[in-house]
Order: structure tokens, then C-alpha cells, then sequence
């Protein structure tokens, strides 16, 4: 049997031993595919083609042999198509084109993940500050922005004792003793004392005198602590009744 391809005009010859009507064919020069209807007697006149090898049905696809060299070039046999996927067909275990975007969904989800959990952190870190449970100055970067949260007035409590005393010559020396005293739960940064001196002014009000700092041995007072100060300050001038004593 000669089966010629109606898109191109490629011949082949198949066995008529072997049935291949109503099969579907593709000609393996130009893909064309068709379905065989009738099987075609070999024109007059034509050489003698070398039988083919009929096709194997376990086999996808089964070659023919090509025609002499009367064609133009070589011909490929045709195959015939077997019970298979289409050319088309897609393993739908196989990765699709936009799969490769995964791993970028991957890494964001984890710096999704991460921004989360500091947060998280910041929050209880915030928590403990606002109950007092934790000292601000020892948080980095933030330590600053959280000691707002902290509710006021502080917690460092002053109590002092002042005592006016003349000496040989006439004048006034102001003795000041006292203690400094952390009331609060968490630990705190202290620095200078400062002491103010003053006296009734003129139209009502105080008139300052003198101001002093009054160094402290420490620089941080743990929650309940307390520290002791004294400071002593000559030529107290006449009238001045007012002691202040603030920290920092």
C-alpha cells in the first residue's frame, strides 16, 4: 500500500498485510497529520518501493522506509501515532513557569516572620518598662523613647537637713546634710544634686543667693537603695532662708 501525504505529496509504502485504515498518520517531513480513509493502489509507471517495516503497536511510533532518490531529498517514513499524551500534554507533577517565584514568596514570608517576633520583643520590653520592672537607660537605641513611658513624678526621693552656723569674724557657713533615696522598682542613673539658695525678694517671691551642685558617690542607685550627701558652703549672705535640693 502507497500512502502519500496530502499536505506535501510524501510517499510511503506500507505492507498491505498491515491495516492502517482510519488511523491517524504525520509525515515526518513537513508534521502534517491525517487520517487514512482508502489505501491507494501504486501509480503506473512507478519504481518499485521498498517495503517498510511494519510498526510495532507497543511503540509510539514505528519509521518507514524512505523512497529511492526520485524525491527531491531524502524522505523520512511516516509514523504512526500511538495511544499517547498529546505533543502538548504537561506532566502536572512538573514545575510550571511562574514556580520559580516560590523561594522569593519563601524569603519574604520569613522577614515577615522576623519583623513579627521584634515587635513582639519591643512590646514586652515596653511593658516592663511602663511597671517600672525595667530601667530604660539599659535598653540600646530605643532606651530613650521607652523612658517616656515610665509614669512620673520619679521616684528618687530627697530629704536633707540645713544648718546655719557664725564662725570667728562674723560670717555665716550653711551645713547641709542628707540622703537620696530610690523608691521605685528598677534601678536608676543619679548624677550632681543641684542647691539652690534663696531669700524673700522685693514685691513678693524668692531671690536666689547662690547656686551649687552637690556631688554624689554614686552614679546609679538600685530599687530601695540610698545614698548619703553633705555639702558645706561659706559666706552665707545675710537674709537668705531658702534651701532647694533637686536632682538633675
Amino acid at each position: 500500500m502507497i500512502v502519500i501525504c496530502p499536505n506535501c505529496g510524501a510517499q510511503y509504502r506500507l505492507p498491505d498485510t498491515v491495516s492502517v485504515v482510519g488511523k491517524r498518520m504525520r509525515c515526518a517531513d513537513c508534521e502534517h497529520r491525517w487520517t487514512i480513509e482508502a489505501p491507494e493502489e501504486t501509480p503506473a509507471g512507478a519504481p518499485e518501493l521498498p517495503e517498510a517495516a511494519a510498526p510495532e503497536p507497543p511503540l509510539p511510533a514505528v519509521p518507514a522506509a524512505p523512497l529511492p532518490a526520485e524525491t527531491p531529498a531524502a524522505e523520512s517514513p511516516p509514523v504512526e501515532e500511538a495511544e499517547a499524551p498529546p505533543a502538548d500534554a504537561v506532566d502536572e507533577d512538573a514545575p510550571e513557569d511562574g514556580d520559580d517565584e516560590a523561594p522569593a514568596r519563601s524569603g519574604r514570608g520569613w522577614l515577615w516572620w522576623l519583623g513579627g517576633l521584634v515587635l513582639l520583643l519591643l512590646g514586652g520590653v515596653a511593658a516592663l518598662v511602663a511597671m517600672e520592672r525595667l530601667d530604660p537607660a539599659r535598653v540600646p537605641v530605643v532606651g530613650g523613647a521607652l523612658a517616656r513611658l515610665q509614669p512620673g513624678p520619679s521616684k528618687l526621693v530627697i530629704e536633707a537637713e540645713a544648718r546655719v552656723t557664725r564662725v570667728p569674724g562674723g560670717a555665716l557657713v550653711l551645713e547641709v546634710t542628707g540622703q537620696l533615696r530610690n523608691t521605685g522598682r528598677v534601678a536608676m542613673s543619679v548624677g550632681a544634686l543641684k542647691a539652690t539658695l534663696g531669700g524673700a525678694a522685693v514685691g513678693g517671691g524668692t531671690s536666689v543667693a547662690r547656686r551649687w551642685t552637690i556631688a554624689l558617690p554614686v552614679r546609679r542607685l538600685e530599687a530601695g537603695a540610698s545614698v548619703d550627701f553633705s555639702s558645706t558652703l561659706t559666706d552665707v549672705p545675710g537674709g537668705a532662708t531658702r534651701l532647694r535640693i533637686t536632682t538633675s
